[in-house]
């Protein structure tokens, strides 16, 4: 009887042993398997990054071109034609010199053009580090090089105190310059732009994280606005809501500040009525508020 259960212990010491040898060899073979995925992710990920590589070198090669070789023969054609204009102004008949002036015209757009696809093209290659920066100031910048333009259209822009944000220094101004230029633009006949720039917290933004806290910035204009409607369409690139010949653009702007506010990790949405103006408003991810204070100029 001993012998009996001792060896009936022993078989199922062997059974036992067998499932735990059986279950050793699945994991093996899923550990090898697993092994040799990630072999192949490896491969593909080096794959990836030497395509990425090749086209970052690519995009170099545009941005030389675009900045001499397509905007030189751009630079000559204005010369030039400007030198015709003022030589023989008095000669030609006033059909000639409005062709001259359509041609100066159109070489600007292009030119204009060019630089707005270099500068959209670049942003990919943005090499330098977030830095902790007063977006109100970044905001007055961006003010004054449009002051020309705000002075012309006696345009009355107000900036709330806004947030300190770690962000790209050098991609806040051609975001504020394109909205706000935006609203100088589409502002309404023989009224005066208004423009008010503040913010809030907010713990969700659309499309954000769940859970995160973001700074919304808003700025709000008195313009023309649009249907609701065209509210993602304006954001896609040579998507425009009016012809040339009503408002002149490139078509880029807008775009290029969605491409930038993503670049932060941000979102940017705009709410708007036909006749009752429009509301751009830019998510960032929320670092340090300070936003005590009243609203006032740029000055």
């Amino acid at each position: 009887v001993d012998l009996y259960k001792k060896k009936h212990q022993l078989l199922l010491q062997e059974k036992k042993l067998f499932e735990i040898n059986r279950n050793l060899q699945f994991e093996i073979n899923d550990r090898r398997a697993s092994e040799e995925k990630i072999v192949e992710l490896n491969k593909q990920l080096i794959k990836h990054v030497d395509h990425l590589e090749k086209a970052n070198k690519d995009l170099d090669r545009f941005a030389f071109m675009a900045s001499h070789d397509l905007q030189e023969p751009l630079r000559k054609i204005l010369t030039f034609s400007g030198r015709v204009y003022s030589r023989a102004a008095g000669a030609l008949d006033s059909e000639s010199l409005m062709d001259l002036k359509r041609i100066q015209k159109a070489t600007l757009r292009m030119k204009n053009l060019i630089q707005d696809i270099l500068t959209f093209s670049t942003l990919t290659t943005q090499q330098d580090n977030f830095v902790k920066s007063d977006m109100r100031a970044l905001v007055c910048e961006a003010v004054e090089d449009l002051h020309e333009i705000i002075s012309e259209k006696k345009a009355v822009i107000e900036v709330s105190p806004l947030p300190l944000l770690s962000v790209y220094p050098g991609l806040m101004r051609p975001l504020f310059v394109n909205l706000i230029s935006n609203a100088l633009k589409y502002s309404k006949p023989d009224v005066p732009p208004q423009i008010s720039i503040y913010q809030d917290e907010a713990s969700q933004a659309t499309g954000a994280v769940s859970g995160n806290r973001y700074c919304r910035i808003y700025i709000k204009d008195n313009g023309i606005g649009f249907d609701q409607r065209y509210s993602e369409q304006i954001f896609e690139m040579f998507k425009r809501l009016h012809s040339q010949s009503q408002y002149e653009g490139t078509g880029i702007g807008l775009a290029l500040c969605k491409h930038i506010v993503e670049q932060h990790e941000g979102f940017i949405n705009v709410m708007s009525k036909p006749g009752e103006g429009s509301t751009f408003i830019l998510s960032f991810p929320l670092e340090v508020s300070n936003a005590d204070g009243k609203s006032e100029s740029c000055n």
